[in-house]
């Protein structure tokens, strides 16, 4: 019971803490946060063990987005840094 409590308030603070980055502290949107959570606290309970497990699997699935976002967006960087490297490890200016 005590894990499952503390799990419960440190995924909170946790989600709360990236609200805040991503929507610059809006308070607005980390309350809505809050009564998000709250609800999905109160809510599930009352569901299976298959409903709740699949969706953990959707929203665990949805992490994926801004990470390929940020993977097509940086790119061009890694591939520029690949080249540089590359260019320095053949120069002999790093040791491979």
């Amino acid at each position: 019971v005590f894990f499952a409590f503390t799990t419960i308030l440190g995924w909170n603070y946790y989600g709360e803490r990236c609200v805040e980055y991503l929507f610059n502290r809006k308070q607005a949107v980390v309350t809505g946060y809050r009564w998000l959570y709250i609800l999905a606290v109160l809510i599930g309970p009352f569901l299976t063990v298959s409903a709740v497990w699949t969706i953990a699997d959707i929203f665990n699935g949805l992490m994926a987005i801004p990470n390929l976002i940020a993977l097509l967006a940086l790119s061009g960087v890694v591939a520029a840094e690949t080249k540089s490297y590359f260019s320095r490890l053949d120069s002999g200016r790093i040791r491979g």
